[in-house]
């Protein structure tokens, strides 16, 4: 079952399901070598550790449920430019 918390999110959600006010998304900017599969090998241990990470919701007979996944797929999205800013390529 959800936590008070989750049912009050749950609702929010419904009334407006494209609203991204609890989301925080962000930017990095690098500079110098990145070993991209060392960052995402430690957000997949983040993932692992904690279950809010891994958590989905889906109605069971009417009433909003979580279910707490053992593993999820997760990649790191991330652009290369160039020095003026101009964008390369994507990987």
């Amino acid at each position: 079952p959800l936590s008070s918390a989750q049912k009050r999110l749950y609702v929010l959600h419904q009334f407006d399901p494209n609203d991204v006010n609890y989301n925080m998304p962000s930017v990095l900017q690098v500079s110098g070598p990145l070993d991209v599969k060392r960052v995402e090998n430690v957000f997949r241990q983040l993932i692992a550790r904690h279950a809010t990470l891994r958590t989905r919701f889906e109605l069971i007979d009417s009433e909003p449920m979580q279910w707490i996944e053992d593993a999820v797929p997760f990649e790191v999205e991330y652009t290369k430019i160039q020095a003026a800013g101009a964008t390369a390529d994507t990987d």
